[in-house]
């Protein structure tokens, strides 16, 4: 057996038929490295004084550096703004 080795950028073949594509809300993707970089914004801004020192801001960088700008199975990109500040 051969180790699985993903398709590459623009391929189709993971993503779902035209028909559910249509289904789906438009732009209501959003990767899970910006959603978590997104939560630790909110946790930073509510919780100051329990994140001091923890450096929140190098993390969230860190996770929108990871980014994953197109969904695999949809082919929708990314919706956070972090793509567009670059």
């Amino acid at each position: 057996m051969t180790a699985w080795t993903p398709p590459p950028p623009g391929d189709r073949r993971e993503q779902l038929p035209d028909g559910i594509l249509r289904l789906l809300p438009p732009g209501a993707y959003l990767c899970d490295p910006c959603q978590t970089a997104r939560s630790l914004h909110a946790i930073a801004l509510g919780k100051a004084d329990e994140t001091a020192g923890l450096d929140l801001d190098r993390h969230q960088k860190r996770l929108h550096g990871q980014c994953q700008i197109v969904q695999p199975w949809t082919g929708l990109g990314c919706r956070c703004k972090c793509r567009r500040e670059e």
